[in-house]
């Protein structure tokens, strides 16, 4: 039986359930001390029983680590210790891990994309100034656009796809809410665009890397790359997702077999077929980049005075939202500064000042 499916649709359903069940409330939590030192922390929540939950502890009364479950978007390898709470149907893992330096904790970033740890680097500047001394926290994640087969520049102004991806800049500044509309309106289908020729591309390269698996193949290998683009704009023009899941569109097995004329393709598109299980999977890895989706947070020393493109909650944690989308055109940088006053400081100031002063007056006392 064929496997009726649509490249897009299909997918799209995969992301949608993969960004709203897979990562769990995905959240990750950077604090700094005064002395350098820092915390990383990371928590996730599980669907579980209770007698699942009974189920991993040890004879000893310790939680059995190997046994609790991972996001994808996770790696906790690196991390000692654990904290479980039951609520319900579900339970909160929370494991965290501490850092003698800045140097060290940018070495073992807890976060992954397609089984891949992501590359952050991390940068900790700390000034003494005589009432106060400032941090300034930087971790800069690097850009995923070259996981990419189409590459973002082939969209038209960078700072418009910036802002559909980033919000920065802020394009819809000063402008209406009816502007605003009127403006995503007309960058959502050259981003829509982008992002199904991307998944095509996918497919046609998997192909491609897999043509020797084809009986007669009414093509060349050659001949059928030379026709990537006719092939990539017929796959989208006659797609059912494309065509609102109308009787006009079909799926992927009929597209190619009215393209090529052939069913020699089938073997990628049918059931219990390991050909398309391998294409599936490099869907699903450009996919797992639009879902990734983890709560940042960071905590610095004293008051802080600038967040970056942050958030402040309470009076010294800043939330960053840290996803995929925000990787595509550019690496993200979560930042921020603070400052610890020096109460001593001041008492030294107040103490130089009363006795500038005594002195002062005794010596215009003497004078006169």
């Amino acid at each position: 039986m064929k496997r009726t499916i649509n490249f897009l649709a299909t997918m799209l359903t995969l992301v949608l359930v993969t960004s709203c069940n897979e990562n769990n409330d995905a959240r990750m939590l950077t604090i700094v001390n005064e002395d350098g030192t820092c915390k990383r922390q990371v928590s996730y929540r599980v669907k579980m029983s209770e007698e699942e939950f009974d189920s991993i502890w040890k004879a000893d009364n310790h939680l059995n680590t190997s046994a609790i479950p991972c996001p994808e978007c996770m790696v906790v390898d690196s991390m000692m210790s654990l904290h479980a709470d039951p609520q319900g149907d579900s339970v909160t893992f929370t494991w965290y891990q501490l850092y003698n330096d800045i140097e060290n904790l940018g070495n073992h970033t807890p976060l992954r994309m397609n089984g891949v740890p992501l590359k952050s680097h991390t940068k900790l500047d700390k000034q003494f100034r005589w009432f106060y001394t400032e941090y300034r926290f930087e971790e800069t994640f690097e850009s995923l656009g070259d996981k990419m087969p189409v590459p973002i520049t082939d969209l038209s102004c960078e700072d418009t796809v910036k802002y559909w991806f980033t919000g920065i800049p802020n394009l819809a500044k000063g402008k209406s809410g009816a502007e605003i509309t009127e403006m995503n309106n007309g960058i959502e289908p050259i981003v829509t665009k982008w992002f199904n020729e991307n998944l095509v591309s996918i497919v046609i390269n998997e192909i491609a890397d897999r043509y020797d698996s084809i009986s007669n193949p009414p093509v060349s290998k050659e001949e059928f790359l030379s026709l990537r683009d006719s092939l990539g704009n017929y796959i989208i023009n006659n797609s059912v997702f494309t065509n609102d899941f109308s009787e006009n569109g079909m799926d992927a097995d009929e597209i190619f077999q009215k393209f090529f004329h052939s069913n020699a393709y089938d073997i990628f598109f049918e059931d219990d077929s390991k050909l398309a299980d391998e294409v599936g999977e490099k869907l699903m890895e450009h996919y797992n980049i639009f879902a990734f989706n983890v709560s940042y947070a960071l905590q610095l020393p004293g008051k802080v005075v600038e967040v970056g493109n942050g958030e402040l909650v309470g009076n010294s944690v800043i939330c960053y939202p840290l996803t995929g989308e925000r990787l595509i055109p550019a690496e993200y940088t979560v930042s921020a500064t603070s400052r610890v006053s020096h109460i001593w400081a001041y008492i030294v100031s107040i103490i130089v000042i009363l006795i500038a002063a005594f002195c002062w007056i005794s010596l215009r006392r003497k004078k006169g």
